[in-house]
Order: structure tokens, then C-alpha cells, then sequence
């Protein structure tokens, strides 16, 4: 596994992760609440934003939290 470059540390790196799960969050609430988007489009919108993979399922499980 490649090592981090200096200036990334692993304390970084979660911060940036936990900084973008609560922008995907906030993105759920505001499509789903706001805008009355399916479920689907919710998830295609947010994986196609944030380059990730995520369920409908996962989605829903962070939209609870």
C-alpha cells in the first residue's frame, strides 16, 4: 500500500471523508424533503456528485442518522 504524501495524514483524510458524508447527507435531506425526489434520482445524483456507489439502502441508513 502506497504511503500517504506529507502533507495527507491519516487525521486529514477522515476529517475530509466525515466532511463529505455530511455533505451527502445534507444532499439527501434537500432532494428527498425539499424536492420530493424518488429514492432513485436521489441516488443517482449524489453518486454522480460525489463519484461514490452507494444503495438505495445505504442512503436511506445515513438519511436516518
Amino acid at each position: 500500500q502506497p504511503a500517504l504524501p506529507d502533507k495527507i495524514t491519516a487525521s486529514r483524510a477522515a476529517k475530509e471523508v466525515s466532511f463529505m458524508v455530511h455533505g451527502i447527507i445534507i444532499a439527501i435531506h434537500r432532494y428527498i424533503d425539499d424536492y420530493g425526489w424518488s429514492w432513485n434520482m436521489a441516488r443517482r445524483l449524489i453518486n454522480r456528485a460525489f463519484h461514490t456507489h452507494f444503495t438505495e439502502a445505504e442512503l436511506k441508513t445515513l438519511y436516518r442518522q
